[in-house]
């Protein structure tokens, strides 16, 4: 696995799995972006910092085989995926070719249920203790 990641890419992993673990679901990337500036001690733009962040935490999902947690980071009150980034989509694409023939929307909830019945998360537990 490539070691380009920062201490922001740890953290997000680090949020993301904790959600997911403790089942809480999405989170606005606002949100997300306050808790990561509470976790660093610096601020983090949710316009500008998470990005590359979220791409490296899929990478660093696919490579142990696990879904794609950066999923779980959505727009503001946008439960139904309506609003699903074209970042997401392009970047989950490339890494799950089926997703090509899928819309957006479609390819985020095939995601998002790959997260909830992913039942094993410790290789990115293992991944996070060895890089924190």
């Amino acid at each position: 696995m490539k070691n380009k990641s920062s201490d922001i890419d740890y953290a997000l992993a680090k949020l993301l799995l904790e959600r997911v673990q403790n089942k809480r679901g999405t989170i606005a990337y606002g949100d997300c972006a306050t808790e990561l500036s509470a976790m660093l001690g610096r601020s983090i733009n949710p316009h500008f910092n998470l990005s590359e962040p979220l791409y490296h935490t899929s990478e660093i999902c696919f490579e142990l085989g696990l879904p794609l947690l950066s999923a779980l980071v959505i727009y503001k009150n946008d439960t139904t995926g309506t609003g699903t980034g074209q970042g997401f989509y392009k970047m989950a694409s490339d890494y799950r070719p089926e997703y090509k023939s899928m819309e957006p929307k479609a390819a985020w909830k095939a995601e998002l249920v790959r997260i909830r019945s992913c039942a094993d998360w410790s290789p990115l537990s293992d991944y996070l203790k060895q890089h924190c």
